[in-house]
């Protein structure tokens, strides 16, 4: 049993702000204790983030090194490769929930199509759910926390053991 984490990088666990130099990533200041707390209880924890070469990126000490002692490298994923394309003429919510809905999908239908929890569909949410159902049966638990600063955590599907926090801004 148990629990696997899977954690977004940008605007989520740190930020990689724009300079004219190599580009570093800044953690939050938070993050480290969470990591020791939630290893300490057995959590396993990883990456689902859009950035291109994650796995590549836990050995550079600018980029993802810091948290390299958390994060099992078996667990680090990237939705970059995923192109999401609604084929149909259906609303994004409705092909989603087609898609990737259901008793056994990533997504619970109620949840897409309430108006008021999921506002919008961006690409970013749409990839990170295909990635999500993609990766899945590699996972070392049946239950995944997934915390992203996109929207779709909100509707993940509880019962089929996905769980989320999305820490999406309204600004945004």
């Amino acid at each position: 049993e148990g629990l696997t984490a899977l954690f977004d990088i940008d605007e989520t666990i740190g930020s990689s702000p724009v300079t004219d130099g190599p580009a570093t990533t800044i953690f939050r200041p938070a993050l480290f204790p969470l990591f020791d707390h939630l290893k300490e209880r057995g959590v396993h924890l990883g990456l689902l983030t859009s950035r291109g070469i994650p796995l590549e990126q836990l050995s550079d000490e600018k980029q993802l090194r810091p948290i390299a002692q958390w994060i099992d490298p078996t667990l680090v994923f990237s939705s970059r490769r995923y192109e999401y394309y609604n084929d149909t003429q259906e609303d994004t919510r409705v092909d989603l929930a087609q898609k990737y809905g259901g008793a056994n999908g990533v997504i619970e239908d109620a949840k897409i199509n309430d108006k008021e929890l999921y506002r919008r569909s961006l690409s970013g949410d749409c990839t990170k759910i295909m990635a999500l159902a993609d990766i899945h049966s590699k996972l070392p638990t049946k239950a995944v926390l997934v915390v992203d600063d996109f929207e779709f955590p909100k509707v993940l599907n509880n019962a089929n053991g996905f769980y989320g926090i999305s820490l999406e801004s309204p600004e945004r």
